[in-house]
């Protein structure tokens, strides 16, 4: 018995399919569907009446929110379904050469691309989709609105300090404003205290958060960000997935003698990428630790590029939540990682002398200047009350 194909086009009002015959290569019907309950009902009993008793499976792109109610219908009813990424149905018309794009045509170019779903060559490698756990679910939905909320809320500030810096701006439009920032951030606290909740209510979550939460620089609300991204990294096998699911992963980009400088490739979450960024900065920047250690062995052999280190820190910084989550074991202060062909002792080394760098580059710029302090995004904390001190 030879499967069908159900290519699903989901907007946020229609859900336009196409059952096809993977066997004989023939459409055996197309259709439209409202995006609700009533509609999906509709068509499931639409494609049991042309299935019959042969067995059919579902494929459709990630589109939003907006595909979440098609696949929790059919999961409930039991028929297999497989999400992709929108990039790479994009790719796949695009290389049927379609000079046309229209809901009906899109649903039937899904639908085609599960032909190429399985094992072996020629066959797309595609993970049958399963649902988040309950609880991951709901603190993912808290930490998706805290992300939002916080966002939001420096936005306001800014443009709360804009409007101050006019003068002609009444009172009451700054007091509004204002009263805006305030309720968005009680809003913020009273998610995180509901999340502190759900975590407490696992005994096992909570002692495996307070484990990542070893590692310096990583908070909880970091934790519970990467951790809700990757449903507790149920789906992840190895590192080399988590890298490329978080979009730190960097493909080789080579043809014959070209060579091109490698780069992220940023086509993952970009959640993950943004809760990791400013614990790797700060922790990168401490006076010391294996993290300021790694950072400037990558600083000096990537000749200075700061924002490459910090990629390689955030990179580093995955893994190893990942790692201590799996080994379910804390973070170990005193380990030292070092490149190969390096001795501990290099590596304390390197990074006692790009500290010291740093601050003859502090005090070098202090000197020379003489109104203020220079920002400098790259200078340690500690430098900062050093510039401060030699300015007084």
């Amino acid at each position: 018995m030879t499967d069908l194909i159900l290519g699903c086009d989901i907007s946020k009002d229609d859900v336009y399919v196409c059952l096809i015959d993977s066997g004989k290569d023939k459409v055996l019907g197309t259709r439209k569907f409202s995006n609700s309950s009533e509609g999906l009902s509709a068509l499931l009993n639409w494609v049991k009446q042309k299935a019959k008793d042969r067995r059919w499976f579902t494929v459709m792109e990630a589109t939003g929110v907006y595909h979440e109610n098609c696949v929790d219908t059919l999961y409930q009813s039991d028929i297999p379904v497989y999400v992709v990424t929108p990039k790479i149905i994009k790719h796949y018309i695009a290389n049927q050469n379609r000079r046309y794009k229209n809901d009906k045509s899109d649903a039937y170019m899904i639908a085609c691309f599960g032909m190429t779903i399985g094992e072996g060559i020629n066959k797309v490698a595609v993970r049958r989709w399963k649902p988040f756990s309950p609880l991951y679910q709901e603190m993912r939905s808290y930490s998706r609105q805290i992300i939002s909320l916080q966002k939001s809320v420096t936005q306001f500030k800014n443009r709360l300090s804009a409007l101050k810096a006019t003068g002609r701006i009444p009172e009451k439009v700054l007091a509004s404003t204002q009263e805006i920032i305030e309720t968005m951030t009680d809003t913020i606290d009273a998610y995180k205290e509901d999340l502190r909740r759900l975590i407490r209510q696992d005994e096992n979550l909570s002692e495996r958060i307070d484990k990542v939460c070893s590692i310096k620089g990583v908070g909880w609300l970091t934790a519970i960000h990467v951790i809700c991204a990757t449903d507790g990294f149920s789906n992840i096998s190895n590192s080399r997935q988590l890298t490329a699911l978080a979009g730190l992963d960097v493909p080789d980009n080579e043809s014959g003698r070209c060579r091109r400088p490698g780069q992220i490739s940023k086509c993952g979450s970009v959640i993950i990428r943004r809760a990791l960024y400013m614990p790797a900065l700060s922790s990168s920047h401490s006076e010391s630790g294996p993290w300021r250690d790694f950072y400037a062995r990558i600083y000096s052999k990537s000749g200075g590029k700061g924002k490459k280190a910090i990629t390689a820190v955030m990179r580093k910084m995955l893994c190893l939540i990942y790692t201590l989550w799996k080994n379910n074991t804390p973070f170990d202060p005193g380990h030292i990682w070092k490149a190969p062909g390096k001795s501990k002792s290099d590596v304390q080394e390197a990074g006692a002398s790009f500290v010291q760098n740093k601050k003859e580059e502090a005090l070098t710029a202090s000197s020379q200047d003489s109104i203020g302090i220079i920002y400098q995004p790259s200078l340690l904390l500690s430098d900062t009350k050093l510039l401060n001190l030699t300015e007084s």
